[in-house]
């Protein structure tokens, strides 16, 4: 997995670990070219499947932001119980149908908010 961090703003925090990531795509018996990037950003948490198209693999790109640090705990359980095990199923469906499927040979994305009450 190639990870990339930006420089975190004061008084916020990374909703997703690079470890945390890989442990349940590993968890999930997924094995796919994962590039992860953690950036300031409203976006709470987006994965992208590439079917192989410019490359002879299938590739999941993934984008984390920021949450206020006041909110970091909540957050960070909410990605440990509900957006990590959703994100792990949602790529292993995909990786487990046939390369010729629609779902398979189409790019897929999958966006998780954080919900206002967690």
């Amino acid at each position: 997995m190639i990870s990339e961090t930006a420089k975190l703003p004061k008084d916020q925090s990374y909703v997703l670990k690079p470890s945390a990531l890989a442990s349940a795509l590993q968890a999930a018996g997924v094995t796919i070219d994962t590039h992860f990037v953690r950036a300031p950003s409203r976006i709470f948490i987006d994965a992208n499947f590439w079917p192989p198209h410019n490359l002879p693999h299938d590739r999941l790109y993934v984008t984390s932001g920021t949450v206020p640090r006041e909110q970091a705990e909540r957050a960070r359980l909410f990605v440990e119980h509900k957006a990590l095990p959703d994100l792990a199923g949602w790529i292993a469906d995909i990786m487990s149908r046939d390369p010729a499927s629609p779902v398979r040979r189409e790019a897929q994305l999958m966006r998780i908010l954080f919900p206002v009450a967690y």
